[in-house]
């Protein structure tokens, strides 16, 4: 038996959106990010190619491209009003590991008209090792919320995908075909707009009341960071294909936890909007 995620788990999801320019040309990246509180520390996590031109491409590489806007997208249930707020100034820290697809924005100001709220959170529902290895099962219901195309487009509300998770958690997943570490791989419909989603373990079992045993329960976890999706190389003929393999990856979350505890060496980068 398993378990929807909670609705206050899912409000953290936001959509972000970034705007680079140089001296002639304007590009604009989006994606999805969530929200997570450690103490009195407040983090946005999303993924790396979302925020960073350079990584996401390397083409860009000595175009000049400098960050022009941040906006996050902050939805809140049909009785209240969400809407944009910019980030005017913020640290972005990124992994000094190139294949760390996982960026971290502290905020230090915004301009928010509306007083919108966000909701964080908690980094206790974020897994540690232990439990990716002793209490998360091979084939586990995952579950994510993102800003897919096909997304509530008169709201801009995310929508939520499920898969099973596909590698083995005791042990990080690796591959020719990625170039990233510390990873799982899902059977999951991930798509352009989902980078940065949390991916949620689907909480399982029974939960036993007081004074009673058994039900096999396993609470619900995010135990990743969406980064992306597998696409077939060639066709039976041997010609490309690139059509979605409907598998998934994303980064481990006791790697996140890594990064938000700072045992990571980090990059630490001052965001200030330029207008």
């Amino acid at each position: 038996m398993c378990h929807p995620i909670p609705r206050e788990w899912l409000l953290a999801t936001n959509k972000i959106e970034i705007i680079f320019k140089n001296c002639h040309n304007e590009k604009s990246f989006h994606g999805s990010g969530f929200w997570i509180r450690k103490g009195k520390k407040l983090f946005f996590a999303t993924n790396r190619h979302v925020i960073d031109i350079d990584y996401n491409n390397n083409k860009y590489i000595g175009q000049g491209y400098k960050f022009s806007s941040v906006k996050i997208l902050l939805f809140k249930p049909a009785s209240q009003t969400g809407g944009w707020f910019d980030v005017t100034r913020a640290i972005l820290f990124i992994p000094d590991n190139y294949s760390i697809d996982i960026a971290l924005l502290r905020l230090q100001s915004i301009n928010n008209p509306n007083n919108i709220k966000v909701s964080p959170a908690d980094v206790s529902i974020i897994a540690d090792k232990d439990f990716l290895t002793t209490e998360l099962e091979w084939g586990a219901q995952v579950s994510f919320s993102s800003f897919q195309p096909w997304r509530d487009t008169q709201t801009d509300r995310p929508i939520m995908r499920t898969g099973i998770l596909a590698s083995d958690p005791a042990y990080p997943f690796n591959s020719i075909m990625i170039d990233k570490i510390d990873i799982h791989l899902l059977e999951a419909f991930s798509f352009n707009g989902s980078s940065g989603s949390p991916v949620f373990a689907n909480a399982q079992g029974i939960l036993a009341g007081e004074g009673l045993t058994g039900g096999n329960f396993r609470p619900a976890r995010i135990i990743g960071i969406m980064t992306g999706h597998l696409l077939n190389e060639q066709s039976e003929a041997g010609t490309p294909d690139k059509t979605h393999t409907d598998l998934s990856y994303c980064h481990r979350s006791d790697l996140l936890l890594s990064m938000i505890n700072e045992d990571v060496l980090m990059n630490q980068i001052e965001f200030i909007a330029r207008r």
